[in-house]
């Protein structure tokens, strides 16, 4: 979640996950230079989350070749930005141009068309998408961070937008209507907002999340969305998303979050509490409520293995299991009897269920026998137990690492979780070396 830094400098860009960089400066050569065409992308807005964009397209001596600005209205400050870049590519590759070196306004945007940072988002994915294919179509192609000094003409092209959508409005306005909006534009300039670094949209500063320890903050439906993910993972207690080695603390998240989510991440936190020897959960997949195994035998008494009966009520729905098996209730046999049965002749619901594992290929947590469908992500499996395992073989993971040689990734299941993925082409490259 917490993107590496990026190189701000202007460098021609890497495809993501290629391991050569091919860098060159772009006034290295004077024949080059003068075919070298600038796109300056700027964004102002009006009131948090109304935006005016501006491009400006420019020859190697500074001259305007074309430019245009306009008003988007809603939208997020990351979405401002996309557009204004999207739109500017789009005009220099109608105009010809070949060699196109860009000055942008978003750092994020800079990283992600560079290939410095990856975009986790489905949001971010989808507007990437458009400019990195209009990337591709230029012979070179450079991208860095404007200055304020680079900018000043593009953002005046969007202030002068702002300031004729406000013209207008108050023309239309009531003197009333007029008052509200002035109190708006002026309540909005003040305003402290940022864009949240997980899904990059505008967020006024009461809806802002900090985590206590390291001041990183986020917008409270992205917090609520990854304390739901590591609950439901039974990745407790939950790390800061910013992966430092902060702790989500309960009492900082009573506020925002849903009162079922709060209650199980409580719930998870008093699991992680108990060893991962001493947990079990109830059998019945309608309950599946935590416990401790009850105690050990006083020293000295020990009892044969034929006899051993092992039978408990779950605290929760009152139903008996047995807490060696867990599997329900197996009266009238011990737990070797049960275990010698065929599979045929146990638990007509656990026969069901094997039979529909084995068809879906799903695996059994060896430790706690929880059966575990992989629904996206890696083959490494850590079950509610906590024990860790091998989704493909059912292999254990010892110190966090495989005990197999299975693949960590199936490209095949990534394909069924995630629809838009595709894997990354290496840019084609043109021109001087």
């Amino acid at each position: 979640m917490s993107p590496r830094k990026g190189k701000h400098k202007s460098d021609c860009v890497k495809s993501p996950g290629s391991e050569a960089s091919h860098q060159v400066k772009l006034e290295g050569s004077k024949s080059l230079g003068r075919r070298v065409r600038t796109l300056y992308t700027g964004r102002v807005t009006d009131r948090p989350g109304y935006w005016a964009i501006a491009w400006s397209l420019k020859d190697g001596k500074d001259r305007v070749l074309t430019e245009q600005s306009r008003y988007l209205g809603k939208v997020s400050a990351y979405e401002a930005s996309c557009t204004a870049l999207l739109e500017g590519l789009t005009a220099a590759r109608d105009a010809g141009v070949k060699i196109l070196h860009v000055c942008c306004d978003s750092l994020r945007l800079v990283n992600q068309v560079s290939g410095a940072w990856k975009s986790l988002a489905r949001k971010q994915t989808k507007r990437l998408r458009g400019i990195l294919e209009r990337r591709e179509q230029f012979d070179l192609f450079s991208i860095e961070l404007a200055t304020s000094n680079q900018n000043v003409y593009t953002v005046s092209l969007a202030h002068e937008v702002i300031r004729k959508k406000r013209q207008e409005v108050n023309l239309k306005a009531t003197p009333r209507e007029a008052n509200v909006i002035a109190s708006q534009h002026t309540s909005g300039t003040s305003s402290n907002t940022d864009e949240c670094p997980i899904c990059v949209e505008q967020v006024l500063a009461a809806d802002v999340f900090k985590v206590k320890g390291c001041s990183h903050w986020f917008c409270v439906s992205c917090v609520t969305r990854h304390v739901e993910d590591r609950v439901k993972s039974n990745q407790v207690p939950v790390k800061c998303p910013q992966e430092c080695s902060n702790l989500i603390e309960l009492d900082e998240c009573r506020t925002i979050l849903p009162p079922e989510l709060l209650e199980a991440y409580a719930q998870r936190l008093t699991e992680a509490c108990i060893p991962e020897w001493e947990r079990i959960y109830c059998p019945f997949k309608d309950c599946s409520s935590f416990m401790s195994k009850p105690p050990p035998l006083p020293e000295g008494i020990i009892i044969p293995g034929e006899l051993v009966v092992a039978s408990a009520e779950c605290m929760e729905c009152h139903r008996l299991f047995c807490t060696e098996c867990l599997v329900p209730w197996h009266a009238d046999m011990t737990c070797q009897q049960y275990k010698r049965l065929p599979p045929g002749e146990r638990d007509a619901d656990d026969v069901k269920l094997k039979t529909l594992a084995s068809g879906n290929k799903w695996q059994q947590c060896k430790k706690c026998r929880l059966m575990i469908e992989l629904a996206y992500g890696c083959n490494h499996i850590t079950c509610r137990c906590g024990h860790e395992f091998c989704y493909i073989c059912g292999a254990s993971w010892a110190n966090k690492r495989a005990t197999c040689r299975c693949a960590l990734w199936d490209e095949a299941q990534l394909l069924r979780s995630y629809p838009h993925y595709r894997p990354a082409a290496p840019v084609q490259r043109h021109g001087p070396r």
